[in-house]
């Protein structure tokens, strides 16, 4: 059930993002989710990921359940989409760093993948 917003007075704002604010996070709460996805064949085992957009507050369980079952094989480019249209609400999932392949111990580092330095 939604909150009347009619019976909320809010006071202290010192600007109108304020107000849209409390109003947003009393109907529909939402986080940036970062967390992290395995990754086969890579240089390191895990590649971080995080929310495209702000998440339903609600979900945030059901959408890291989900994200426990991906796996990515490496290479990994940053900014590529992992999860595509999370839980059917419009927001993908997307690495945020590289992963480079690592293969007989060795990485390889391929154009975009590499490490810095």
């Amino acid at each position: 059930m939604l909150p009347d917003l009619a019976n909320y007075h809010v006071d202290g704002n010192t600007c109108n993002r304020g107000l849209a604010y409390v109003e947003c996070e009393l109907t529909d709460p939402r986080r940036m989710v970062a967390t992290t996805v395995r990754v086969r064949d890579g240089l390191h085992p895990l590649v971080p990921v995080y929310t495209e957009g702000a998440f339903p507050k609600p979900q945030i369980f059901a959408l890291l359940h989900k994200i426990r079952e991906v796996e990515v094989e490496a290479p990994v480019k940053g900014d590529r989409i992992i999860l595509g249209n999370a839980l059917s609400t419009g927001i993908n999932v997307i690495a945020s760093r590289n992963m480079p392949r690592r293969i007989q111990g060795r990485e390889i580092r391929e154009k975009g993948y590499g490490t810095r330095g």
